[in-house]
């Protein structure tokens, strides 16, 4: 049984005996005002699992955050501290736009051409194409690349991939090998069902296939958009 499963069977079981003990007498704890207070548990939970279960500093970053938060919203809750939260509102959508633009500026820029999706599309799924180390950006348009139509002269590529308010899909047959990394604020990217997004996240993985002779570097930015890569 999973760490979360524990948390959340402890926790329905704690919320049974109370309400039991209520109905009989015992105790007259008002079930509403323990929530009020005290549910920024929850999020110090999930912050703390973010950082123990973490797969790269992104991982670490936004379960340090929300534990955070969540301390200092019960704190405040149970008056151990007084905080302005605010700021924290005034300052949260700022910040998000600032980690953005750097998420933008810094990616990794391959040295082929820029394949542009701007309020339009890119599809890639119908007539054979060449596959090249190119550059692909979706702005609130989308991009669809179907490799199994590619023609693959080459063991190794890389794709550097951006949404920005926009989608981009790659269909990866079972015959390539596939290097998946990326981070997302406000989007998600998901690769072969591995995913992660919110308000940030970030994904590294790969598939490996015997007998492959191509390998494929996939190198994802989604900003309040989604990257899929998914077998063919």
């Amino acid at each position: 049984m999973g760490k979360r499963q524990w948390f959340w069977g402890a926790l329905f079981i704690a919320l049974g005996v109370i309400l039991l003990l209520n109905n009989f007498g015992v105790t007259s704890i008002s079930i509403g005002k323990l929530f009020s207070d005290y549910w920024p548990v929850i999020l110090i939970y999930w912050g703390l699992s973010t950082v123990v279960a973490r797969k790269n500093n992104g991982d670490l970053v936004l379960g340090s955050l929300l534990a955070l938060l969540g301390l200092l919203v019960l704190g405040n809750n149970l008056n151990l501290i007084e905080f302005d939260f605010s700021l924290v509102w005034a300052s949260i959508w700022p910040a998000l736009l600032i980690l953005a633009g750097i998420n933008l500026l810094l990616g990794t820029r391959g040295g082929g051409k820029t394949n542009w999706a701007i309020m339009g599309s890119v599809d890639k799924t119908k007539a054979s194409w060449k596959l090249e180390n190119d550059n692909y950006l979706a702005v609130m348009g989308g991009i669809v690349l179907d490799l199994s139509k590619a023609v693959i002269e080459q063991e190794e590529y890389t794709l550097n991939c951006t949404a920005l308010m926009g989608g981009i899909e790659i269909r990866v047959p079972q015959y390539i090998n596939v290097i998946c990394e990326g981070n997302a604020i406000l989007g998600g990217i998901e690769c072969f069902n591995e995913e992660s997004g919110g308000i940030y996240g970030s994904v590294k993985t790969e598939r490996r296939v015997e007998q492959a002779n191509t390998t494929l570097h996939i190198v994802g930015r989604a900003v309040m958009g989604g990257i899929e890569i998914k077998a063919s």
